[in-house]
């Protein structure tokens, strides 16, 4: 027994060092935004064929946590892992891309919500539509990475993140992306940001390129509780459906019916999770064998 015991004390001594070894942290303040704190891994040898992988934490803010599940996958690979964390005193409402929420009071915000100014393009200060393509140029030119593309995981509100990020952002870069368990969509529907994109500035090329990345929706087929206390219930968020695993339904189905009234390629998959509730590790090793594939 004391040697079993003895044996598993210095293989988690071992794994934990090994871990030590090759977290790495940085403050990245490059922006007019407050400074973000990211978590990063780099593989033994940063080459041109070394791939990038961004994963987005959920409301729990726990990107170390994340950036841990993940770097069980990524520790033998090529692939430099970054996990930033949108601390919630600087950067409360990641989720929907704005920095800060600041009251409307009417004077020259063009999309409101709640009373509070919503800007995820014409506000580039108070924007998160720019932050991935931002850190990952900081990446490059740091760590002298010749890909010029990357892929992204994010889970429930990191969720959200992503897939906002990719509708309203200006980068292309993006050339995988998981979504796995979001509470609530901004459909492509004719209603208000943020359940919506009427009057939003998103160009027809935008949209099309948003639809042709290699997506995927991930859904956990027991994250179905409509009284999650994590769970947004407004009116919005309501009429998505009664839980997250309907949401994420509803809002694959509504992508497949645009895609096909521009007539073209729909190159997202959805994929349900078996047993698996809000958990993000069980969403981390069903998205693994996707995102990290070809690597």
């Amino acid at each position: 027994m004391r040697i079993k015991l003895y044996f598993s004390i210095v293989c988690l001594f071992i794994s934990f060092s090994s871990l030590a070894d090759n977290f790495n942290k940085l403050t990245f303040s490059l922006w007019s935004k407050p400074d973000l704190e990211i978590f990063y891994s780099l593989p033994e040898k940063v080459n041109e064929d070394t791939k990038v992988l961004f994963v987005i934490h959920g409301a729990s803010r726990t990107a170390e946590s994340y950036f841990t599940k993940w770097y069980e996958y990524t520790n033998n690979k090529n692939i430099i892992l970054i996990a930033p964390k949108f601390d919630k005193a600087a950067f409360p409402s990641y989720n929907s891309l704005v920095v800060d929420k600041k009251l409307a009071q009417g004077k020259g915000c063009e999309y409101e919500y709640s009373g509070y100014c919503l800007e995820p393009q014409n506000n580039p200060s108070n924007s998160l539509s720019d932050s991935i393509s931002l850190i990952f140029d900081y990446f490059r030119s740091k760590f002298d990475i010749q890909e010029n593309s990357y892929r992204i995981y994010g889970h429930s509100g990191g969720s959200q993140f992503v897939h906002r990020y990719l509708l309203f952002g200006q980068d292309t870069r993006a050339e995988k992306a998981v979504m796995a368990n979001a509470g609530w969509y901004t459909f492509l529907k004719d209603i208000n940001y943020p359940y919506g994109v009427q009057d939003m500035p998103i160009s027809e090329d935008r949209l099309k390129w948003f639809l042709s990345v290699k997506g995927a929706i991930m859904l956990g087929d027991e994250d179905t509780d409509p009284n999650d206390g994590s769970l947004r219930n407004d009116k919005g968020a309501k009429e998505q459906g009664n839980n997250r695993f309907q949401r994420g339904i509803r809002y694959f189905e509504r992508n497949v019916l645009i895609a096909d009234s521009l007539d073209m390629p729909f190159r997202w998959r959805l994929q349900v999770v078996k047993n698996a509730a809000h958990e993000n590790s069980k969403m981390i090793q069903a998205a693994a064998p996707f995102l990290l594939e070809d690597i």
